[in-house]
């Protein structure tokens, strides 16, 4: 689904002297990644390790050197319109100015729809349920606490890449990025959002995913990625990267891995 090949990116960082030019600084370089259709992949690390500059590498939204290809084309070659039916983008940060209603919000991500207006109208609320927004549907989105509106916004990421109706029950071909998007949910919706992507995953979708909960990642991802200074230090199974050493050279943090005692899910403490 997705490759990457000698990918960096820098920032521009003030030079100690007004005389000489901005320095690049390096934040991420990645020689070689592969995605597979159909996985959740989790990116952890710590605070500046490059994990959201690493999903914005891929979507598109910072300028990179390399090569990035989604099902073999290169990403800088696709036509945008085309790829917004192939890839959605949950941001870590999403202004909005306008006192659109919740569904007004999520109608934004079929802008490129082919569905005629009850399909969209069948569609919106099918999703809706299943992010647990329906019941916010006449409200302004700028009335909403942080968590709701993140729950909007993953309904619209949603509502973007099924806007096709063969797409309508499964996502064979989609790739959803999503940069911390249980960060601002309560215990509940962050079990529920997680369980929503898996759902997308069973159904041929793929999602990348950037978290900081090592648990729920453990719970949830087929694979995860742990950067360290814009490096990937260990890519794997859960077991393979959650370890003490591993955790420990990414965090600073001298961790004890332990099992659930009824799910046998890793836990890390």
């Amino acid at each position: 689904m997705l490759t990457c090949r000698k990918l960096t990116a820098n920032y521009n960082q003030p030079s100690r002297s007004y005389k000489k030019p901005l320095a690049q600084r390096p934040v991420l370089n990645v020689p070689s990644l592969s995605i597979n259709e159909g996985t959740h992949t989790g990116i952890l690390g710590a605070n500046g390790a490059g994990k959201s500059t690493l999903l914005k590498s891929l979507s598109g939204d910072v300028d990179y050197q390399g090569e990035i290809q989604i099902m073999g084309k290169e990403r800088k070659s696709w036509p945008s319109r085309l790829l917004a039916t192939h890839l959605a983008v949950l941001p870590q940060n999403t202004q909005l100015m306008f006192s659109f209603t919740v569904v007004e919000v999520i109608r934004l991500g079929l802008l490129n729809s082919s569905l005629n207006l009850n399909q969209q109208s069948e569609m919106i609320r099918h999703i809706m349920i299943g992010s647990d927004v329906l019941n916010l549907a006449q409200r302004s989105f700028l009335t909403l606490s942080g968590g709701q509106q993140q729950r909007v916004l993953f309904a619209k990421a949603l509502c973007q890449i099924s806007s096709c109706q063969e797409s309508i029950q499964q996502y064979k071909d989609k790739l959803l990025l999503l940069d911390e998007p249980i960060a601002a949910l309560d215990v509940y919706h962050q079990h529920q959002l997680l369980q929503e992507v898996n759902e997308i995953v069973a159904k041929s979708g793929t999602v990348i995913s950037v978290l900081h909960d090592l648990n729920l990642a453990a719970r949830y991802c087929d694979r995860l990625i742990l950067m360290h200074q814009g490096e990937i230090i260990a890519d794997g199974s859960p077991e393979k990267v959650l370890t003490e050493q591993n955790i420990h050279q990414a965090y600073g943090y001298k961790s004890s891995i332990i099992r659930h005692p009824s799910n046998g899910y890793l836990m890390v403490s």
